[in-house]
């Protein structure tokens, strides 16, 4: 998007939500390339709190989620996709790019890898919030929500096992391909 923008000489702005002051510091490298007229406002915030004071309601053309939904629990994502809801205006757009299996067989095993993975590498709190939805779950969300689900893409997941291992736990890497290939099913395979 920020290409496209900068390419046809488009200025926009940009808000960033994150709890992580660390992420949101990371995003001025990030978006360095693109501060010409470009203006980002950064707000340390969670995205289950309705009340974004310095966000209006009805306000936003776009929200794009990336790969932030599924790190809360169901109860909250529905928080957040409510919030989102209020803050866009009537003809915004939400994009969320995460990991739906493109069934619920495919999203169960994904959950149990990366639960797996979380344990392992000692991520307790993430083992714990995480939840990867179903399709239905999220069209479910989003309807209850407010959204009228227009498109969903989806493809396969590609799993990198040293990704989800994280070597640095050594011993650990083995436990970890045990337990994925005895939950591997032969659909799956």
């Amino acid at each position: 998007i920020l290409d496209d923008c900068r390419n046809k000489g488009v200025s926009i702005d940009l808000t960033l939500l994150d709890l992580s002051e660390v992420q949101l510091e990371l995003s001025r490298s990030t978006l360095a390339p693109y501060s010409g007229k470009n203006r980002v406002l950064r707000i340390n915030g969670d995205a289950r709190d309705t009340a974004y004071s310095s966000i209006p309601l009805n306000s936003l053309d776009a929200i794009i989620i990336k790969m932030g939904l599924h790190e809360v629990g169901l109860e909250d994502q529905k928080k957040i996709l409510e919030t989102c809801y209020s803050h866009l205006n009537p003809k915004g757009k939400l994009y969320i790019w995460g990991a739906i299996g493109s069934t619920d067989e495919v999203t169960d095993f994904f959950r149990k890898v990366v639960r797996k993975k979380d344990i392992l590498a000692g991520f307790n709190q993430m083992a714990e919030n995480r939840y990867f939805p179903t399709q239905s779950e999220m069209v479910s969300n989003l309807i209850n929500s407010g959204f009228e689900p227009r498109q969903i893409h989806v493809g396969d997941f590609i799993i990198d096992l040293q990704y989800l291992a994280d070597l640095r736990y050594g011993t650990r890497v083995g436990e970890f391909n045990r337990y994925v290939k005895s939950i591997i099913t032969p659909s799956l395979k």
